[in-house]
């Protein structure tokens, strides 16, 4: 269908549906755009920032448990190196229990044909 062209005498050319009708006052009302206002638009991203900025202060600090995990991730490794060593040194067999539970862990040593809970400082829990 091709759109029809109609000249008014306002010197207004109108192209498609809208030169169908005569009515001016249908034109004006068909050609309102519907949409949202500046202020409607702006108020969303407001609240949505809003939103946003809340939660983000309410999450926990990263930081602190950053140099929580990498603190503990070094003394795991000396612990490690030391239990090592001393299986190397001494001929010991140690052994590390996980406990999922607690997030923790403990060294074991093989002594007397039974596994003994190491306390002593370097492999203490």
């Amino acid at each position: 269908m091709q759109p029809r062209l109609i000249k008014r005498p306002a010197a207004t050319l109108l192209i498609g549906s809208q030169a169908a009708s005569s009515d001016g006052a249908a034109n004006r009302s068909s050609n309102r755009v519907q949409g949202f206002t500046l202020i409607e638009v702006m108020l969303t991203i407001l609240i949505i920032g809003l939103g946003a900025m809340i939660v983000v202060l309410n999450l926990p600090s990263t930081a602190r448990f950053d140099e929580d995990t990498s603190s503990n991730a070094e003394r795991f490794i000396q612990q490690m190196h030391h239990a090592r060593e001393q299986a190397l040194l001494r001929n010991y067999v140690y052994g590390i229990e996980f406990d999922e539970a607690e997030s923790t862990y403990r060294f074991y040593r093989w002594y007397e044909n039974k596994w003994q809970l190491q306390t002593e400082p370097p492999l203490r829990p």
